[in-house]
């Protein structure tokens, strides 16, 4: 790099020099004191800022990459007009260096053809728990990850070999987690989800609480609800519901919940090209709820066979509790005047002594 005469520079090692009159400008920004801060505390410093060319960092590796987002599009358009102010950290390996933080900076800069960027480079060799505490501490004071990233994040630990008290006495705090080893064992569950399916979760915020359903479920089932909630891709209510309709079918029926998914008529509703999402989902759920529900189902067609029977005026309206919780039937009638009135109370009169209400009242009265 070219910088104006009598300035100082810094050695650049396996990169470029770097004037220190900027890097103490860059100093004051308080997320580079924060890096500085957290590895004192771990007992080591970066040794050297330098400018390390993209070629030289493994992008492969995802040990401390645990967004599950994309890159918001303000960091992104940042970057493009004034670069990557905030260095990132990086740690030496034996050919090139892995990334300890910054991954989501270093994947826009790869995108917008940087040739380089400034980093701090950590010299010292550190286990991969230490890289995964170094980016957690990093990171604290501005991010927030879902459930599903906090799955992953106590997953990678754990594969790192930090025992589960640890996990639950260091870790769950450091993610925004209370100590728990019921709550420890919730989200490690997700990590018997695809990665696809993970990031399907996190897009659509899907809590652990309901995500858990299905990583209970074998892999053929998991692999469907996929595909499934992938072309739905419905609100967290519908999503909760329509997954508790599949689970409680399939364990009604004593089936594996893909069975239920692969139904034919299920399958049938999704492949309608001119149905909308939403149209497909309340379609699925009006399949599925006879099955579930079959009396309740059954309880319906006859309500529904008596009142079509009474042969009322269409602005007579005969209404019954919607899950019949109770035996009330209740009359409503719209009229405008007093001649529409007549008019209705002249086909109510006939049909309160029909068989066809007679039928209605009893059906109701014993559904004990």
């Amino acid at each position: 790099m070219n910088f104006p005469a009598g300035t100082n520079t810094i050695p650049g090692g396996g990169g470029s020099s770097i004037q220190a009159d900027w890097l103490v400008s860059i100093n004051v920004n308080k997320n580079i004191l924060n890096f500085q801060d957290i590895a004192r505390f771990m007992n080591f410093s970066p040794q050297e800022f330098l400018l390390i060319e993209l070629d030289q960092i493994d992008f492969e590796d995802h040990l401390t990459n645990f967004s599950l987002s994309q890159a918001p599009e303000e960091l992104e358009e940042s970057i493009r007009t004034v670069g990557i102010i905030h260095p990132v950290g990086l740690v030496r390996k034996s050919e090139g260096y892995r990334i300890v933080c910054g991954h989501r900076r270093l994947s826009i800069a790869r995108k917008l053809k940087f040739s380089s960027v400034s980093a701090f480079i950590i010299n010292t060799n550190l286990a991969d728990e230490e890289l995964i505490s170094f980016n957690l501490q990093e990171n604290r004071s501005h991010r927030q990850y879902g459930d599903i990233e906090k799955g992953g994040i106590l997953t990678i630990l754990k594969k790192s070999g930090v025992e589960d008290d640890r996990l639950v006495q260091e870790y769950m705090p450091l993610v925004g987690l209370e100590k728990s080893k019921k709550l420890l064992n919730d989200f490690l569950q997700t990590s018997r989800l695809s990665h696809g399916f993970q990031k399907l979760l996190h897009d659509l915020n899907v809590s652990l609480r309901i995500a858990n359903v299905i990583c209970g479920w074998s892999k053929e089932s998991r692999d469907s609800a996929e595909i499934l909630f992938s072309i739905l891709r419905p609100g967290v209510n519908k999503w909760r519901d329509l997954l508790e309709l599949l689970d409680e079918t399939a364990l009604r029926e004593k089936l594996e919940p893909c069975e239920i998914i692969q139904w034919t008529p299920l399958q049938a509703i999704l492949e309608q090209t001119h149905l909308s999402p939403g149209q497909k989902y309340d379609s699925i759920v009006q399949s599925l709820h006879p099955r579930r529900y079959p009396l309740l189902s059954d309880l319906n067609k006859k309500i529904a066979g008596a009142l079509d029977r009474l042969d009322l005026h269409p602005d007579t309206l005969v209404k019954t509790h919607k899950n019949f919780e109770n035996d009330e039937v209740r009359i409503e009638m719209k009229f405008r005047n007093i001649s529409e009135l007549k008019g209705q109370l002249l086909r109510l009169t006939p049909a309160v002594d029909s068989p066809a209400m007679q039928e209605l009242v009893d059906t109701l009265r014993n559904l004990d």
